[in-house]
């Protein structure tokens, strides 16, 4: 694994965090195949699996409730495996009004046209929890 010489699957997760922290929602969007799933883990953190639409819109929720205000990313740690990649990362805006460490699980089509078919994302629950005390204060 490199992050100066990535792979042909390992290029796409990194184009993923360069897109999704930019809330570039159409560039997300077309590196998604059609039957994407979203899985938030842990299951206390109660949120239902999601598929392509829905992930899209829970992001432009997130990107709403920041402000869209950019976020920037940093790999932490990652495995690499055919069709599987673990990432460990922290996204975070520059006043830190959001950092956040996360574990995500892509799973990636094979072939010509790399694809995420799947995020298991084991999130962070504490800014979970801030995100959506947020979001119910809004709506006051």
């Amino acid at each position: 694994m490199s992050l100066t010489n990535p792979s042909r699957q390992l290029s796409t997760v990194l184009k993923w965090f360069e897109e999704i922290t930019s809330w570039n929602f159409d560039a997300v969007s077309s590196m998604l195949s059609d039957d994407y799933k979203h899985t938030t883990l842990p299951a206390s953190a109660g949120e239902a699996p999601k598929d392509k639409a829905q992930g899209i819109a829970h992001a432009k929720a997130i990107a709403s409730l920041l402000g869209h205000a950019p976020l920037k990313y940093e790999i932490c740690q990652l495995n690499e495996s055919p069709g599987s990649i673990w990432v460990h990362a922290r996204l975070y805006t520059d006043n830190l009004a959001f950092n956040s460490e996360s574990i995500f699980m892509f799973t990636l089509s094979s072939g010509d046209n790399i694809q995420i078919t799947a995020i298991q994302d084991y999130i962070d629950t504490k800014m979970a929890a801030e995100l959506a005390a947020a979001a119910a204060s809004s709506k006051q």
